[in-house]
């Protein structure tokens, strides 16, 4: 007997797996024809008229949407699953249709307006501009944030679908929806990290080949990223050379490419700055990108890089002093800062950054503190104001400009 009820239990089986299976796939036209013909007999025109994308609350939240199908669906890679709620929130429709822009703009070109929803991912973003071109509004969820009891551990997509249909007809906040960025700015950002990942790629073929190379007690020379592979494929040993070319010559990648570079230089290299240099090194750092900055030591007691900061003010470029408010003698108690700062109801520190900011309008001065007073104090220094009489004064006390 108990053989005999085994036999029973696993024919039941694929029984029960084929109806757990879902909808069968059917032809999109096919589908809509059926779905247009019960919307027609469910819904009334003059009702169901568009109304605005995103309609909201006059405190900024999104209304149930009770006067409009709502459509969830289950994004897939092939294939995504739907299910249509009318004003009801009553079942019209359940299925499948092929995840391609061609079905789905078919598919929703032949709906009534309706708010759709669905969760954020990879195809989210082209999905949802499609389905806005056909005059729908589009909830796009964040599953992160939703509650756990709107969250399905185990996936279904047909029960997915019908959850997501029914949180957006009735509780659109509770899906946290987001904004995709523009077109615009998604195709740079995916010239972007194609080219960081090409950096980290040939960063770690480098990194590898110079570690395999090492193993046998040789060094490769050192060298940039970019000439690695002309400076060390001589050096090589023999030995390994068949096994470790291939890796050398792999990270021989053209970023000069325009494709790559116009976006790099909209996004990225606007400008570098450089710290601690002379002149001449600025002049040799501009052949090979636009100089934005220069941080340099400069301060009433060590004013060195006067010609520096000349050529930063003649070019157009930022000079950042570092350790701005060292003054030596002149902020002590009768110096001649203090003198200054008397009048003004000011600190000495102030009138230092006063004559800083008034000294070059390409100064940027580097004021740090840990307490807000300070910085609230430092702020105020832009405020005040020193006649062309008092900058001279301090211009004239303080040391004349040497390498010290």
């Amino acid at each position: 007997m108990k053989k005999h009820n085994n036999a029973l239990k696993k024919s039941e089986q694929p029984s029960k797996r084929a109806k757990s299976r879902g909808p069968v796939q059917r032809d999109t036209k096919e589908v809509l024809a059926e779905l247009v013909g019960k919307l027609k007999e469910k819904l009334d025109p003059k009702k169901v008229a568009a109304t605005s994308a995103g309609e909201k609350h006059p405190r900024g939240e999104l209304r149930p949407n009770l006067d409009r199908l709502t459509v969830g669906v289950d994004l897939g890679d092939q294939w995504s699953n739907y299910c249509i709620l009318g004003l009801e929130g009553e079942t019209l429709a359940e299925g499948r249709l092929r995840t391609t822009q061609e079905d789905i703009a078919e598919f929703f070109q032949a709906l009534n307006a309706a708010r759709v929803v669905f969760e954020v991912g990879t195809h989210s973003p082209w999905v949802q501009e499609v389905i806005c071109g056909c005059g729908h509004e589009v909830l796009v969820a964040n599953p992160r944030l939703m509650e756990g009891s709107k969250r399905r551990k185990r996936k279904n997509d047909r029960i997915d679908a019908n959850k997501l249909a029914r949180l957006g007809r009735v509780d659109p906040q509770s899906l946290y929806p987001i904004e995709h960025r523009s077109t615009e700015v998604r195709q740079d950002l995916v010239m972007l990290r194609a080219r960081d990942a090409l950096v980290a790629a040939r960063t770690q073929i480098i990194n590898v080949t110079r570690g395999l190379v090492k193993s046998l007690g040789t060094q490769l020379p050192k060298c940039s990223s970019p000439s690695f592979a002309q400076k060390v494929e001589e050096t090589v040993p023999a030995e390994i050379r068949e096994a470790v070319l291939p890796l050398v010559r792999l990270t021989v990648v053209e970023f000069g490419n325009p494709l790559y570079q116009d976006v790099v230089d909209s996004y990225v290299l606007e400008g570098k700055g450089l710290s601690q240099v002379g002149v001449k090194q600025i002049e040799a750092a501009q052949k090979v990108f636009p100089v934005s900055t220069v941080q340099n030591l400069y301060n009433l007691a060590n004013r060195a890089d006067e010609a520096v900061l000349t050529y930063c003010e003649a070019n157009g470029i930022g000079f950042i002093p570092w350790f701005p408010l060292a003054a030596g003698d002149l902020t002590r108690p009768g110096g001649g800062v203090e003198a200054l700062a008397k009048p003004k109801s000011a600190a000495p520190s102030q009138i230092v950054l006063a004559w800083m900011l008034k000294r070059s309008p390409a100064m940027l001065p580097i004021a740090g503190t840990s307490r807000v007073a300070h910085l609230e104090e430092n702020v105020a220094a832009a405020a005040i104001q020193l006649t062309d009489d008092e900058f001279a004064q301090i211009d004239a006390a303080s040391p004349a400009p040497q390498h010290l």
